[in-house]
């Protein structure tokens, strides 16, 4: 009996369990203008390979800047992350074509509420 309620309520408890991003966070479309390339601290070979890059975000709809939940967190100076890394080799940004002033499609994520996660995170599309 044990084994048969073991075999219904785990299954049960993983699928309740998944959240999609769509269910966890608000999302707010836009575009991401980079402000500063700038050379990291991250230093790992000596050689000064890797640079961090910052942009302003701002909403495709300036209106919905009232509706954030976290209005403290700033669109301003956000470093990007790609695959989740921050430091980025100098090789990878001349290759991608990343530049101050350029503009890229990105959208700004705020958590709604509960427990892990952070609060507010950016996803900016920098591929071709």
């Amino acid at each position: 009996m044990r084994n048969v309620i073991l075999l219904i309520v785990l299954p049960v408890m993983f699928t309740a369990c998944t959240t999609t991003l769509e269910e966890a966070y608000n999302a707010y479309p836009g575009k991401a203008k980079i402000v500063s390339i700038k050379i990291s601290p991250y230093n790992p070979t000596g050689k000064m390979e890797y640079c961090d890059i910052f942009f302003d975000f701002t909403p495709d709809d300036l209106s919905v800047r009232e509706k954030y939940i976290y209005k403290k967190f700033p669109d301003k100076e956000r470093q990007l992350f790609h695959d989740h890394r921050g430091n980025h080799k100098k090789k990878w940004v001349a290759d991608t074509g990343i530049a101050v002033n350029k503009v890229y499609p990105a959208i700004r994520y705020e958590k709604k509420g509960g427990f892990g996660g952070a609060p507010v995170f950016f996803k900016v599309s920098v591929q071709p």
